[in-house]
This record gives structure tokens, C-alpha cells and sequence, in this order.
């Protein structure tokens, strides 16, 4: 994906909905493009989080203690929890397919949280919503 559109990628990412075209500059500006091969683990349960990862293009699968308790894609974030926690990652997740992704280092996200108005409620309820039991 070009850079160039990644602002309307990221507009249409529930997380970022309320960010103006400015706001999701920011997020654009500081995050990182990697792309990941299918098998690969990028996110291991029990070690410290460093970044959150937005998938823009292929599948992944998340494991807690051996367990598959969730399968994520294209607009789905994962590894946020352990970054606003400040602490480690509490699943694995495991690309299923060629995976894209952005990511953005816990250095940076702290900055975008007092920067653009409403971000951490969006990555509360986010967090929230995922781990209501209610929700699965």
C-alpha cells in the first residue's frame, strides 16, 4: 500500500473513525509498514509490548496459552493492551497468510493519545469490547 493512502485506510479503521485528515497524518507519520509471512510470529505471549499493530492486509490468529480465542484481519488492531497497560503481551498472535501491517511504537502512541482528542477512549472502548466476556 502506498503511503500516500494510507490516510484513507486509516479513516476506515473503527480505532481511528473520528480523526480528522490532520489526526490521522499524525498516526501516518509515525507508523511503520512491515510485511509478514505467513507463519510468522510477530506478537508472544509473555514478552514486554513495544508496538501495536494495525493489519491491513491478510489474516492472523490469536492464541492464549495454546488456545485460539480469536481470528483477526484487514481494520483489526492487536497488541494495544499491553502498551497502554505498560506491561506483557497476554497472547500470541500468528500471521495465517502474507500479512501487512502497521505498526506504531509505544514511544509514539503516547504522544497521539495526548495529541488527538478522543484516541484513548476509542482505544479504551476498543479494549473494553475485546475483553467483555459478553463480547466473544
Amino acid at each position: 500500500m502506498a503511503r500516500d493512502s494510507y490516510r484513507a485506510f486509516l479513516a476506515a479503521v473503527p480505532l481511528f473513525a473520528h480523526c480528522n485528515a490532520r489526526q490521522l497524518d499524525q498516526i501516518n507519520r509515525v507508523a511503520t509498514e512491515a510485511t509478514l509471512p505467513k507463519g510468522r510470529v510477530f506478537v508472544v505471549e509473555g514478552d514486554q509490548g513495544r508496538e501495536m499493530f494495525v493489519i491491513t492486509d491478510g489474516t492472523a490468529e490469536v492464541t492464549r496459552d495454546g488456545k485460539v480465542i480469536a481470528r483477526l484481519g484487514r481494520n483489526d488492531v492487536v497488541g494495544e493492551l499491553a502498551l497502554l497497560r505498560h506491561t506483557t503481551r497476554n497472547a500470541t498472535v500468528t500471521a495465517t497468510s502474507d500479512l501487512s501491517v502497521l505498526a506504531v511504537a509505544a514511544e509514539d502512541l503516547d504522544p497521539l493519545l495526548d495529541e488527538i482528542p478522543g484516541l484513548a477512549k476509542a482505544l479504551l472502548q476498543a479494549v473494553v469490547t475485546r475483553l467483555d466476556p459478553d463480547n466473544a
